[in-house]
């Protein structure tokens, strides 16, 4: 059955208020790591704006790489893609739900990609 004008608008409408309201974070506002030029200094990671030390450091990219090796990252990150595929695809009923299946998979993306770029040792 094809859309009336009217449901076309509406959808192109929502697609750019959902634009300006949904702000997703990126990976690098996500615990911000700036790469160093200098050999004998380290990364310079950050959360909250403030400077972590090289502890810190060290134990979170210990756990990050302890993280991404578990199967319990295996098994949510499997659970939070099927639950992005199933209400974002099979049980979609409005455009809403596609731009939230979308959402979930990228922040799914978002978190993995941060932990790989924290487990690498610099």
């Amino acid at each position: 059955m094809a859309k009336s004008d009217d449901e076309i608008l509406q959808e192109v409408a929502l697609k750019f208020q959902i634009e300006g309201i949904i702000n997703l974070p990126t990976e690098d506002e996500i615990l911000s790591i700036a790469l160093s030029n200098s050999p004998t200094k380290g990364d310079v990671w950050k959360h909250k704006g403030s400077q972590l030390t090289d502890a810190q450091v060290k134990v979170l990219q210990e756990q990050s790489l302890t993280l991404l090796n578990s199967n319990l990252w295996k098994v949510l990150k499997a659970e939070l893609l099927w639950q992005a595929q199933e209400k974002g695809l099979v049980r979609a009923t409005s455009s809403t739900d596609l731009i939230v299946g979308k959402s979930l998979i990228y922040m799914t993306d978002i978190i993995e990609t941060k932990l790989k770029a924290m487990a690498r040792k610099r």
